[in-house]
């Protein structure tokens, strides 16, 4: 089984797990350019509109970007770099040069950098922090982090071939090699660039949003379906809905239906992570909206247009009692053999390989194969005997009083009538 690689002790998977696709460097890409918007991408890129949502999608989830409200109707949204996502430039550039270097065909760099203005060359380079010169790979040396966990699992560990730790100074932090994109000294940073198109980030630091470094989660939620939220609607009527508050490609929909593309500026629910911190406060957001309706039918009316699927959470009664169930045929009413009569799911359920009279009908003989099945999956004769005694397992005669059950393996009564059966032996549901 595939493991997931922000499992792995090492932090250039942790970044394949983020980056590793085509498209996703692509769109990073972009976004340095200044792109910002989901048309924008998709003419830039001519990818797959389901393939773009997707990616972008992705990359906010994890904290690369951040979404931006902008229109209403359709609501719409810019998609822009955070702080964790500008610090991957040096990485786009050190992969810009090394195509240039080795996947040039002959006709020069199609794109080159600069800094604000032609003649102010970037060059990408690693460098050490200590000497200031240049690192190549045979200059290097991998070593066991501080952050390498203790227990990682034995088919990921590498300490096998790294160096151990080196010692650092007493009172001096650890300094490493870095990749750095130089550029000319005398060169100050001025005018407008691609960044002051860029809105805030949103930094969270002690459980309060603040501005500050931006927090990422070491393993970013993982969220669907399931994380489906249940509501009360206008007169107490239970439904559930399997769009969640928190995805970032199902939130909005909740803020177009709303008609609130403000919550989408809260600092509380700007990202995944922070939706999921404050879910409360956001579960009770929308259920206050919620209450502003009179009847469900008008609710429906506005969930509906904003695609929201919902379904009515309904009682085994309610279910039995419905419109829906009556027309299909879900539940029917079938005789218990005790004089009464019993509701079943669907179409009835055969215990035995006797078959029904016809489809209404329950079959005549149920669980009369229980001691034969607790047999074939191993359980002795005595075993059996056991459940028997404790109440476990037990036989109910035609007229509902408890009896014993038949042996395992019951020789045939010649003298039986040829309509006679066993009474069915099944479970009482005490253990």
């Amino acid at each position: 089984m595939k493991r997931e690689f922000s499992e792995w002790p090492c932090s250039l998977a942790r970044a394949v797990e983020v980056f590793g696709d085509s498209w996703t460097l692509l769109i990073v890409r972009d976004a340095m350019q200044g792109l910002m918007r989901f048309d924008e991408f998709q003419r830039s890129l001519n990818v797959a509109r389901n393939t773009l949502s997707d990616r972008l999608g992705k990359l906010v989830d994890s904290g690369v970007m951040s979404k931006r409200f902008y229109q209403d109707n359709p609501p719409r949204y810019e998609y822009l770099l955070t702080e964790m996502g500008r610090d991957f430039f040096p990485v786009l550039a050190a992969m810009l040069a090394w195509g240039d270097k080795w996947l040039d065909d002959g006709g020069g760099a199609p794109v080159t950098l600069h800094h604000h203005k032609p003649g102010h060359n970037i060059v990408s380079q690693v460098i050490c922090v200590e000497c200031g010169g240049p690192v190549e790979h045979a200059d290097i040396q991998f070593c066991v982090g501080p952050g390498y966990p203790d227990d990682v699992h034995p088919e990921l560990d590498m300490r096998g071939r790294l160096a151990p730790a080196p010692v650092q100074p007493v009172g001096r932090p650890g300094r490493a090699t870095t990749t750095a994109v130089k550029v000319p000294k005398r060169s100050a940073l001025q005018g407008s660039s691609v960044a002051d198109r860029e809105g805030e980030d949103t930094r969270v630091s002690s459980g309060e949003v603040t501005p500050g470094k931006r927090s990422i989660a070491k393993r970013t939620p993982i969220l669907g379906a399931t994380d489906g939220p249940f509501f009360a609607g206008p007169h107490g009527e239970r439904f559930a809905s399997p769009m969640s508050l928190v995805g970032s490609m199902s939130f909005p929909f909740y803020l177009a239906a709303m008609r609130r593309p403000d919550l989408g500026k809260d600092p509380r629910f700007l990202t995944p992570e922070l939706r999921l911190r404050n879910l409360e406060a956001l579960h009770r957001t929308v259920q206050e909206w919620i209450w502003t309706f009179s009847d469900m039918e008008s609710l429906d009316a506005q969930l509906d247009e904003a695609k929201i699927a919902t379904g009515r959470v309904r009682s085994v009664k309610e279910f039995a009692d419905s419109d829906w169930a009556r027309e299909w045929n879900a539940v029917r009413t079938v005789s218990d053999r005790s004089g009464g009569e019993i509701k079943i799911p669907g179409r009835p359920w055969h215990f035995a390989e006797q078959v029904a009279a016809d489809e209404g009908q329950l079959a005549a003989r149920q669980g009369e194969h229980n001691a034969e099945v607790l047999k074939e999956l191993g359980f002795s004769t005595a075993e059996i005997g056991t459940f028997e005694a404790s109440g476990a397992l037990v036989q109910p005669s035609r007229n509902g009083a408890a009896g014993s059950s038949p042996d395992p393996d019951p020789a045939p009564d010649a003298n039986a009538e040829a309509t006679e059966v066993e009474p069915p032996l099944v479970p009482t549901g005490e253990a």
